[in-house]
Order: C-alpha cells, then structure tokens, then sequence
C-alpha cells in the first residue's frame, strides 16, 4: 500500500494527559482497504521481518519503483538495515504504549538520553496519536536510520492528520477471529511509513527519495500483543524487546 504524505520536522511539546484508562484503537476492518490485511493475517500471511520474507515482499511492493531504472527494489530489499530499522521502529511504538500504561514520563526514544532532544520527563505519556494532548497529535512521530548507501525514514503520521479509520492511521486492533486468527483481534498492528532515501558520503541526499513520485510506502506490522498485555511487561526495554522480536510483516496476496 502507499500514501502521498509531506514529510515533516518533530517538534516536541510539553504535555500531560487527562486520560487514566486503556485507550481501544479502531478495528483493521473497519478501515477502508483493511480488512484484505485482516484476511491476511487470519490466513497466517505474517512473515518475519528478515531477508527471509524477500519473495512474499518482492511482490507486496507494487509501489516499490525506483526512478533509477538500472535499479529495482532488490536495492532495498537485500538491505539488512531495511528490515532492522523496521524491527527498531516498532519496538519504539511498543516503548510508547508502555509508557503511556504504566504512566510513565514522555520520552523520543527507549532507555537513556540520546541525540534527539527529550520531552519534558515530569509529564506523564499521554494516549499516543488519539490524546489531543499527545505530542503526537499534531506532529509525526520520526526516526531516520541510514547506512552507507540507504536511509530510511520511518513514520507515524500525526494523529490528526487522518481518521482512525484509516489505514494511515499509525494504530489499529487487528480485528481477526477466524482461522489462524483466532483469539488476535486485540492484538495491534502498526502503520508504518518509510521515505526511501539515497545516501553518499555518508550523507543523506536532498534530491528526493528513490521511488517514482517520491511516495512513502505502508509497511503494515503485527505484533503477537495487546495494549494491556504491552503495559505488563516488566519495564520498557522489555517491551521493545519482545515488540522486535515478534513483530511480522502482514502480506496480503494481491489479486
């Protein structure tokens, strides 16, 4: 799948929330185009997030055409960052959760300081992307990886920028019942929208991304957890470790 969306800076903000409970994400099949995802994953179409699902995304890319026509998606494709840095995304989504569960302080990223600056510690992590009060609500959350030759930025689209009803949404429940399906409706599936990005010289390149019309592209991830089950785990880095180590790519086969 993909969306034409404008890339934008992250500006932090300092807020608290006014909400005490679990917040409910909408439902996958109540989203337009979502519930060939919701098929997906009951049919067991969840691959891991390796070079080992290289076939099934070959061909679940069909937007992945680079402007370079020496070039195909195999560029990204046999990248190792590729699949790492997608694995380190949703593990920072499932640090988010955790915090906002357990009524911890806002922070950019897991564990200690880091390069990114830090959102004000005293106020605890609001309902991220749903809470008017989420630094998220009207700014994206971003984190760019690159190596010598690719960058990828990931992205959840601010919260107000589409309905929770839309597949753009950074996240849905997965709303499956039947086959191997069964008893994951709960659990949460992740938007998330990468830029393809050219480096050299160890520098990104302004010259827009590698895909045709410079589209970023919906990665959809499952991970084996709800929100409450997300908030149980014993600390945050716990969350992002089980969060990377189980998230799957859904791939639904394309008529």
């Amino acid at each position: 799948m993909r969306h034409k969306i404008s890339c934008s800076v992250i500006i932090v903000s300092l807020t608290t929330s006014a909400f005490c409970y679990s917040h409910d994400y909408e439902k996958l099949n109540s989203t337009q185009g979502g519930k060939v995802y919701v098929s997906a994953i009951e049919q067991g179409r969840l691959y891991p997030v390796s070079p080992m699902s290289f076939n099934q995304l070959y061909e679940y890319y069909k937007d992945m055409k680079l402007k370079n026509k020496l070039e195909d998606k195999s560029r990204i494709l046999n990248d190792k960052l590729f699949y790492s840095s997608i694995k380190d995304f949703s593990g920072e989504a499932c640090a988010m959760l955790w915090r906002y569960e357990n009524n911890k302080p806002h922070k950019f990223r897991a564990g200690g300081e880091d390069i990114q600056v830090q959102l004000n510690r005293t106020k605890i992590e609001s309902t991220p992307f749903f809470d008017r009060l989420s630094p998220w609500y009207e700014k994206p959350y971003s984190i760019t990886y690159q190596n010598k030759r690719n960058a990828y930025y990931h992205f959840f689209p601010s919260g107000n920028s589409f309905s929770p009803k839309h597949l753009g949404y950074a996240i849905h429940r997965s709303s499956a019942l039947f086959g191997q399906g069964k008893g994951k409706k709960n659990d949460l599936v992740f938007s998330i929208q990468t830029y393809f990005l050219s480096v050299k010289d160890n520098n990104i390149q302004d010259t827009g991304t590698l895909i045709e019309r410079d589209i970023a592209l919906i990665s959809p991830i499952y991970v084996p957890f709800t929100i409450g089950e997300i908030g149980r785990f014993s600390s945050e880095q716990h969350a992002v470790l089980e969060c990377k180590s189980n998230a799957k790519f859904i791939l639904p086969l394309w008529n």
